[in-house]
Order: C-alpha cells, then structure tokens, then sequence
C-alpha cells in the first residue's frame, strides 16, 4: 500500500514506511522529547532500534518514561512531577493502548503543576484550559 496522510489536523499517516516521517514530524515541535513506551519490546526490536538512531541522527533529544500497565492517576503524576520542569517540545508515545493514554495525559498534564486527579470525568471537580504539550502517537 502506498503511504498517504490525512489533513489538516490531526495529521494522520498511513502506510509502509510511515515511521520514517517520525523525525520530522518531531522537529516542527522542536527537539526535545518526552518518550513514553512499553517496558522493552520496543527496545528490543530492530524497528524500536531504527527509531531510536533516527532521533539521534536527527539530533533529537529523548527522555524515555516506560510505561507497564494501565497508567495510573499515581503513575501520571509521579512522572508530571519528575518531568515538570524539563520543558518538552512534544510528547512521543509508542505502543499499546495503555502507553498512548498515558501520553495523552501527559502531554496535557505536564503543561499545568496541578494533579490528574482533579481533571478526571466523574472525579474532579476542575475543567482542564491550558495549552497541552503536542502529542504524537505510534501504535504498534
């Protein structure tokens, strides 16, 4: 299948090769990323190895946040804490459906010194209004 994309917004990509775009997708955002994956396989495997080289050859700098599980509200923060201060150009999650949630709430949370909890349907009792760091998800 020919790779083909989807526009204006989200910029969706399809296809063969489609992850070779990933560094320059990155770098309109800037070049220091929030990396969030599965525990290892991706590390473990040649396109997880591909990826990795294509970064640093794009002088592209990563913090890697492994994520083993459903994320918790506990786990979100924990890393919102951590991370906090380190100003991401753009949160990069590749995997499953519990790594890209947990970058989606960390791409939001990371922008704002506050909990996950107190956005949360049901739970909370603030609306969410600031500006999210920009998210790029690759499921695998």
């Amino acid at each position: 299948m020919a790779s083909f994309s989807i526009s204006p917004f989200p910029d969706v990509v399809f296809g063969n090769g489609a992850i070779n775009s990933l560094p320059s997708k990155i770098k309109k955002f800037g070049s220091n990323i929030l990396l969030c994956t599965g525990k290892k396989s991706l590390f473990d495997s040649q396109c997880g190895k591909k990826i990795i080289d294509s970064l640093e050859s794009r002088n592209v700098t990563f913090t890697q946040v492994s994520i083993e599980g459903e994320p918790t509200t506990a786990f979100i923060d924990a890393v919102r804490l951590k991370y906090f201060s380190y100003c991401f150009d753009v949160v990069v999650a590749i995997g499953g459906g519990s790594t890209i949630d947990a970058g989606k709430a960390l791409s939001a949370m990371l922008a704002i010194d506050d909990s996950v909890l107190n956005y949360l349907e049901d739970v909370g009792t603030k609306s969410y209004n600031a500006s999210k760091i920009p998210f790029i998800a690759i499921p695998t």
